[in-house]
């Protein structure tokens, strides 16, 4: 409704000789629609500046996910910039809860999930890696590393929508939480990069999962840290997150950190407080009609079929994870953890059918075939950390 309006008022000043004395103030019309719109100055300013009506107003140069401002939609811009212009951007931890073993798991498999939930504080966690919302189709959403594999982006392994998606292993089993920060996706994009390759956690340390659990995470800092050196899930997310996101301030060294202290840590009351009061003083002003959409959006990507999933655009899908994420925050502070867990759950659904079935998991397909890493939709059972 802004934009259109904004369009009007663009038509009809085209038609008007330009006049000196009016470039620094806004016409009567103007002033009449702002009053009809509800918008400050500040806020009118904005929206012509995005549909280039004034050039002396500063653009953005992203929005929380990275779209540019020419691909902005009006459901896209739940996070908005702070006045000095700076971006801020909404990543995802994505955790998996400890489940029952799977039955066709190997003996050690079964072995090392259950000490990696017993050895954690509650809620236990088996797996996490990070998730990050795209800016255009050919850029991934899931980095990650699995036992006995390197780390790499998600296409490379293939097989997501049955890992991430089997209504008989993961499926149930996924929570995510946002971690915001400014150029956070971006940031994270490039130094995700720079750990592709990282091998897992040798045999001989036990997959380096004694350092992330009393008393051996005394030693975690006699761990190496560097670009590419072996680490499991939680630490490698860890590591990514400290050397991207220093204002995090995950203090400990990255081996450290196991599925669950990694979770507890993102989550913290303080995070999330800070998180609400950014949301609340960035969130632009809304129509009914967009309010509507961003609603409907969401109960698609949780409740929809795939065909309908499949249907919607980057900015529906972009804007019904934003109200979740919105959610997921407010059941944080709220300190009711059972609305806290149905929401993170919630909000990892959407993001996993937003990654999977509207996108397919397809941004580099051909990369499986040329590397030999994808393994289709087919493979060993699919719960539990193992891939």
């Amino acid at each position: 409704m802004h934009a259109a309006i904004a369009d009007d008022l663009a038509v009809a000043d085209s038609n008007v000789a330009p006049e000196p004395a009016e470039t620094s103030t806004h016409t009567t019309d103007d002033a009449i629609a702002m009053q009809k719109l509800r918008l400050n100055e500040a806020q009118w300013a904005r929206i012509l500046a995005d549909n280039g009506q004034m050039g002396a107003v500063r653009t953005p140069n992203a929005l929380s996910t990275g779209l540019r401002a020419h691909d902005r939609s009006d459901g896209a811009a739940l996070y908005g910039l702070s006045e000095r212009g700076s971006v801020q951007q909404v990543a995802y931890l994505l955790s998996l809860e400890g489940d029952e073993p799977h039955p066709k798991w190997t003996w050690y498999e079964t072995a090392l999930d259950a000490l990696v939930q017993s050895a954690q504080p509650a809620p236990a966690m088996t797996h996490t890696e990070l998730l990050l919302p795209p800016e255009n189709a050919d850029e991934e959403m899931h980095f990650a590393i699995y036992l006995g594999k390197q780390a790499h982006w998600g296409s490379v392994f293939g097989g997501g929508k049955k890992f991430y998606l089997d209504p008989q292993g993961n499926a149930k089993s996924w929570r995510a939480v946002p971690v915001v920060g400014q150029d956070a996706v971006l940031r994270l994009r490039a130094e995700c990069s720079k750990h592709s390759g990282t091998p897992y956690g040798p045999a001989h340390r036990l997959f380096n999962y004694p350092f992330s659990m009393p008393p051996g995470r005394s030693l975690a800092w006699l761990l190496d840290d560097s670009v590419g050196s072996p680490a499991h899930c939680a630490s490698l997310t860890a590591r990514c997150l400290r050397r991207a996101l220093p204002e995090l301030g995950l203090s400990r060294p990255s081996a450290w950190y196991g599925p669950s202290t990694l979770y507890l840590e993102l989550t913290r009351e303080s995070r999330m407080t800070s998180y609400k009061q950014y949301l609340s003083e960035a969130e632009t002003v809304k129509a009914t009609v967009e309010v509507e959409r961003a609603a409907k959006s969401a109960d698609t990507l949780l409740r929809g079929s795939d065909d309908a999933v499949v249907a919607l655009s980057h900015e529906e899908c972009q804007c019904g994870v934003n109200l979740l994420t919105s959610k997921v925050v407010d059941a944080s502070i709220d300190g009711d953890p059972t609305a806290e867990r149905l929401m993170q759950k919630n909000l990892a659904r959407a993001l996993l059918r937003w990654s999977q079935i509207n996108r397919g998991d397809m941004a580099h397909a051909g990369h499986d075939a040329a590397t030999g890493h994808g393994d289709g939709e087919a493979g060993g059972p699919s719960g539990g950390m193992f891939r």
